[in-house]
């Protein structure tokens, strides 16, 4: 990878409100250099972080991957100065993927927010759905296509931003994309969840009195339960990609479901 196969990546990420597939030759018209265009290309398509199409409107076409998006923010994330390396996956679900950082010799994560299919053959019904149109209308964006993966990072990140000064929440480092990088919550291994450790008195009252701190603050997390809580030095509230403002038109359902799951999680103390 040259800063010439970025160059074409950041054009065909670029497009992706426009053409589903990019004509190879507008690719062509946006860079300054021609030599071993061609070559560029194949090797993208190699690594796996385009596809080709032929025949789409009639002339070679191509489609930027997933793990192209993955590669253009890891990309950002070192230039800025946001990480130094990335490690290995440590976690992973339908939604997002985990990845190991280094910044400074010290342990951050990146979490990759992933396309799920199953929300969207559900999108109509699904809360994120929701969420994303809530927020898209609020900055003027409704028109355009959704982009699921990045709209999701936006909002965890900005919840994150919100809360980590006064609630106990992965402190944020950056965003890029659908990408953000976080604190690292464990000692070499990341925390268990709560679900996979004793209950205590003390872990109840310290998420109870978070979970408040973020109502507070004009955030309700969604999606709480004993799977979206980390347990370390103390209590970490996490995962807060379908978060909504308490002005929210469901706000209130979605306060009582979240604490119901929280009375559940300690339903044995």
């Amino acid at each position: 990878m040259d800063t010439r196969d970025i160059t074409i990546l950041r054009i065909i990420d670029g497009l992706w409100e426009t053409y589903e597939w990019v004509p190879v030759i507008e690719i062509k018209d946006r860079i300054t250099w021609r030599i071993r265009f061609n070559q560029h290309i194949k090797s993208l398509e190699k690594l796996g972080l385009i596809g080709w199409n032929k025949s789409t409107y009639g002339e070679p076409a191509v489609k930027i991957t997933e793990k192209g998006i993955d590669t253009l923010a890891v990309w950002d994330f070192k230039k800025h100065g946001v990480i130094d390396d990335i490690g290995n996956v440590i976690g992973e679900g339908k939604e997002a993927v985990v990845v190991y950082a280094l910044k400074d010799n010290e342990p951050r994560v990146i979490k990759f927010h992933k396309y799920y299919s199953a929300e969207f053959h559900k999108l109509k019904r699904s809360l994120s759905y929701s969420v994303i149109n809530w927020w898209r209308k609020k900055i003027g964006r409704d028109i355009r296509p959704i982009d699921f993966p990045r709209a999701k990072a936006q909002i965890e990140y900005h919840a994150l931003q919100k809360l980590h000064k006064h609630v106990t929440v992965p402190e944020p480092f950056g965003i890029n994309r659908h990408a953000i990088v976080m604190e690292f919550i464990g000692d070499k291994i990341p925390a268990p969840l709560l679900s996979q450790v004793k209950k205590e008195p003390w872990m109840k009252e310290e998420i109870m009195e978070d979970y408040q701190k973020a109502l507070d603050l004009g955030v309700v997390h969604g999606d709480m339960s004993e799977f979206n809580v980390m347990v370390h030095d103390k209590t970490y509230l996490i995962d807060w990609p379908q978060s909504v403002p308490t002005d929210f038109i469901s706000a209130e359902e979605l306060i009582k479901r979240d604490k119901k799951n929280l009375k559940f999680a300690f339903r044995s103390l």
